[in-house]
């Protein structure tokens, strides 16, 4: 079965908020072998829904929608359905019956205008909401659905559930990198993804974390999947971090939770994102010693102990200093970054973007020079996950 989505909401085309609904959808429904092949986003305007549900209606055999539900001006979801199908909007008593006791329970009085989150298209069929108060319907090929994630959750499960049996069900089977540019992946692989392209989908993603690497198979399939996914890691296996859901902070933490041994940070340019990244982890203080946030010549050199003579010689960006920031840390495993993220206080000499991250595990030192691109989140961002990806081979190399 194909599936389209339809996302209402001027908020998700100005960026004001991150889509997380179509991605839920999406990998709801492969347990249901049925394919989402298209995503379209469509701002609070009554023509332009009705013309992306023309657009999307007719290649479809179910078409999602979500947004568009609640009780003010702007939520015309029902508005555009009822218009695409030619039909009234009708106040459904079972839907108000519900409603009002929802504000009664709550002793509340209902405010009018939610009448219009019971004003649904004629003929269609109720999708109870269970965590909030709007309903959802389902009219045509058309499943409306809430904009609210944990209502939609609730609405999507209740009406899947009920008609659709779990077919041989689809799933992915993902492989994570770092440090390689999607088109170097896709030579190494391209003969593979060439020989088994009936089979499987396949599909290269970049991510802030790194490239997914992903093979999606139906659960019949998956003996022949994981042989083939096993292939493709070989041709890789220098740029592999891990599978699935994991993170470089988490696949890091377990490899030194493996080992039993912690790490701590010093760090200038990423202002403790590194350890942000570990301690937003449950449990990572099994592992975890301490981060320092040496931002300052000062700091560097009260805190960590770097010689003022290093600073006065070299400066604080540079391997000299990452160096004696290393010997500022008392754990087995380090990790120390200095370095200038702009937009200002990049020279010809050491320019915006120039990033030096220095490793240390049990004693083997590595420190790296490094040129990053972007804005200064940007830059910030890839020099913590570089700072990461670096140790997890480093130890890994220690411990063959």
């Amino acid at each position: 079965m194909k599936v389209g989505i339809i996302l209402v909401g001027t908020e998700l085309l100005n960026g004001d908020i991150v889509d997380t609904n179509s991605q839920y959808i999406q990998n709801f429904l492969l347990s249901y072998g049925m394919d989402s092949v298209l995503k379209v986003v469509v701002k609070d305007q009554l023509e332009e829904i009705v013309e992306a549900i023309k657009f999307v209606e007719n290649k479809v055999d179910l078409l999602i929608m979500s947004g568009g539900l609640g009780p003010t001006f702007d939520d015309i979801t029902r508005d555009a359905i009822a218009k695409f199908y030619s039909v009234p909007l009708c106040v459904d008593e079972k839907a108000y019956e519900v409603m009002s006791t929802y504000f009664q329970n709550r002793k509340m009085e209902m405010p009018e205008n939610n009448i219009r989150q019971v004003m649904l298209p004629k003929g269609c069929q109720v999708v109870e909401n269970h965590v909030g108060v709007a309903p959802g319907f389902y009219i045509g090929k058309i499943l409306a659905l809430q904009g609210v994630p944990r209502e939609l959750v609730d609405g999507l499960h209740r009406f899947i559930e009920s008609r659709f049996e779990k077919a041989d069900s689809k799933e992915k089977f993902d492989i994570l990198l770092y440090g390689a540019a999607e088109s170097i992946v896709e030579d190494r692989i391209i003969d593979i993804i060439k020989r088994y392209e009936s089979e499987f989908e396949f599909e290269i993603l970049a991510r802030p974390y790194g490239i997914i690497l992903r093979v999606v198979f139906s659960d019949s399939q998956r003996s022949l999947a994981v042989k083939v996914a096993e292939e493709i890691e070989k041709r890789v296996e220098e740029f592999v971090f891990g599978h699935g859901q994991e993170r470089l902070e988490s696949v890091l933490l377990n490899l030194l939770d493996e080992a039993g041994v912690r790490i701590s940070v010093a760090e200038s340019c990423t202002g403790g994102l590194i350890a942000a990244s570990f301690t937003a982890i449950p449990g990572s203080s099994k592992s975890f010693e301490e981060g320092i946030v040496t931002y300052s010549n000062q700091s560097k050199s009260e805190r960590l102990g770097v010689c003022e003579s290093v600073l006065a010689r070299f400066g604080a960006v540079s391997q000299e200093c990452v160096k004696e920031m290393l010997k500022g840390l008392k754990t087995p495993v380090k990790i120390a970054v200095s370095g200038i993220a702009g937009p200002a206080g990049g020279t010809k000499e050491k320019p915006v973007g120039l990033v030096y991250i220095g490793i240390e595990v049990n004693g083997s030192v590595k420190v790296m020079e490094y040129y990053f691109g972007g804005e200064r989140v940007m830059i910030q961002n890839r020099a913590k996950n570089q700072a990461l990806f670096e140790v997890i081979k480093l130890i890994k190399e220690c411990s063959k």
